[in-house]
């Protein structure tokens, strides 16, 4: 019989599984192989590189797989320790692509029902600066449910993707990312602090598909709205001062304690930086609508170092987001459940390689 094995950098879920003396190797739903050298009680990642398989077979000692990062066969005939490529050479030019490029764990995403739901995420703001709270990018991609109502300019009726907010008084707000209506149409609307400071997208965006959005503001409180790779509005003069509350999904009112502005649509791969990321960075993490997971640097974005907060949404169930940086921001979903974790459904969806 077999009961829960302790595997804390092994993604755990084992889809394949082969022995040799005491030694077990499998491949998780991720992709990556992992090793146990002691009957099972524990497991370890293999030689990050070359461990990400889409396949696999085991014969005695030996282990047999097809690595997604290449397509190459590579082999180990010591018990996972080493991997030469079947065909030709060896793996190390596999080595430091950890991260391949294709996904194995289930795409989730989290459906806000515009009403009352909203993720908290306030311990990120104590990686921010202490003083100014500058400075710093968030990433998000989000999927209006559907048309913002409304008659009149920005922004009578609006939806928050995310927020920074502060309490203690009656100018909460500092810097918000809106989905609005501008007239008949709608667009993405950064909101600083004091009352109706909007800075909005020069393009109108659509209800029913995916977006990716980055806010960037400099140590100055000079920020940048980036919409689906495209600089889309620029302002200057910013705060974030003070900053002790981060929510996706709504944003605080009053003395920044009332949630309000709630977001109807999907939310996934939130991410959050303390440096300004450059148009180069978030054109790479954007990847033509593919999206780029925040945590593995590639062509030109280079800053998964800097990450002090980055919540994938895979969970699939439960009532916490797990950031998954070192610094353990984990979010608190509000007024949600297990039913609104969601797969991409038949929207196009990335696929955050």
């Amino acid at each position: 019989s077999w009961d829960n094995a302790t595997s804390p950098t092994a993604n755990k879920v084992i889809w394949d599984i082969g022995f040799g003396n005491n030694t077990f190797v499998g491949v998780t739903h991720y992709g990556y192989i992992v090793r146990s050298t002691d009957n099972g009680s524990s497991f370890s990642r293999l030689n990050p590189g070359v461990n990400h398989l889409t396949d696999v077979s085991f014969g005695n000692n030996t282990f047999e797989g097809v690595s997604s990062v290449s397509g190459v066969i590579i082999r180990s005939t010591d018990n996972g320790s080493n991997w030469t490529s079947v065909d030709s050479g060896t793996t190390e030019s596999l080595r430091g692509v950890a991260w391949a490029p294709e996904i194995k764990e289930t795409n989730y995403a989290l459906d806000f029902d515009g009403t009352n739901d909203y993720v908290a995420a306030d311990g990120v703001t104590s990686n921010l600066d202490s003083s100014t709270g500058l400075p710093f990018t968030v990433s998000a991609w989000a999927y209006p449910d559907t048309a913002v109502s409304g008659t009149t300019a920005c922004c009578s009726k609006r939806e928050a993707i995310f927020a920074f907010n502060k309490t203690g008084n009656s100018d909460e707000n500092l810097n918000i990312l809106y989905f609005a209506q501008d007239g008949s149409t709608q667009k993405f609307y950064h909101h600083g602090s004091g009352d109706n400071n909007y800075t909005g997208s020069s393009n109108t965006f659509e209800s029913g598909q995916w977006h990716h959005i980055v806010m960037v503001v400099d140590s100055s409180g000079n920020g940048k709205l980036y919409i689906n790779g495209g600089q889309e509005s620029t302002w200057s003069s910013g705060t974030n001062t003070s900053v002790n509350k981060f929510s996706i999904g709504q944003e605080y009112d009053g003395t920044g304690s009332t949630a309000s502005d709630f977001f109807d649509g999907k939310i996934d791969e939130v991410a959050i930086w303390n440096v300004v990321l450059s148009a180069a960075d978030v054109t790479a993490l954007y990847n033509s609508g593919n999206g780029l997971k925040a945590s593995a640097n590639s062509g030109n974005y280079d800053n998964s170092g800097d990450l002090i907060g980055y919540w994938k949404f895979n969970e699939g169930t439960g009532s916490t987001l797990t950031d998954n940086t070192s610094n353990s921001n984990n979010g608190t979903l509000t007024n949600m459940d297990s039913s609104d974790w969601v797969t991409s459904g038949s929207e196009t969806k990335p696929s955050f390689q």
